[in-house]
């Protein structure tokens, strides 16, 4: 969905992620044959960031009734597009995943065989069990978006 979040809304959120004072945290969780990528937790465990209250709008517009994990990921520029493995979010067909992109660059989140590009402000949701995987970027500094997996029942 293009144009998820009014236009100052979205970059309320994308200019506090990109400030200086972010925290980013270097992602251990990928494969020794992936890139480094960094991430910053929002929800983990049951445990909150205290940089929650930025994605408010977004978690509103979801219309969760349970949010399971959120997270922020970063992925550097590399000379040539990199995915970063293929993965599920969940073993639970019940949950769903959403992208949402805060850049717009030549990355990619591939869904099965279909290629999401990275198009700032745009949100793509599939079910948390669909196999998918990242990429790098070529033609920007950085690729960044947020990863949310939720149930939309209690």
């Amino acid at each position: 969905m293009n144009n998820f979040l009014p236009t100052e809304v979205f970059l309320n959120i994308k200019k506090e992620i990109e400030s200086n004072t972010f925290p980013w945290y270097l992602d251990n969780a990928t494969d020794e044959n992936s890139p480094l990528q960094f991430c910053h937790s929002f929800l983990h465990d049951k445990k909150l960031s205290n940089f929650i209250s930025i994605l408010y709008p977004i978690m509103n517009e979801l219309k969760a009734s349970y949010f399971y994990r959120i997270k922020a990921n970063l992925n550097w520029k590399t000379d040539k597009i990199i995915e970063t493995g293929n993965h599920v979010d969940s073993d639970n067909p019940k949950l769903k995943s959403s992208i949402y992109f805060l850049n717009t660059c030549n990355g990619y989140c591939k869904v099965k065989d279909k290629f999401f590009h990275s198009v700032e402000n745009t949100l793509i949701t599939f079910n948390s069990n669909t196999t998918h995987s990242g990429s790098t970027t070529t033609d920007s500094e950085k690729r960044l978006l947020i990863n949310f997996v939720y149930s939309l029942d209690d």
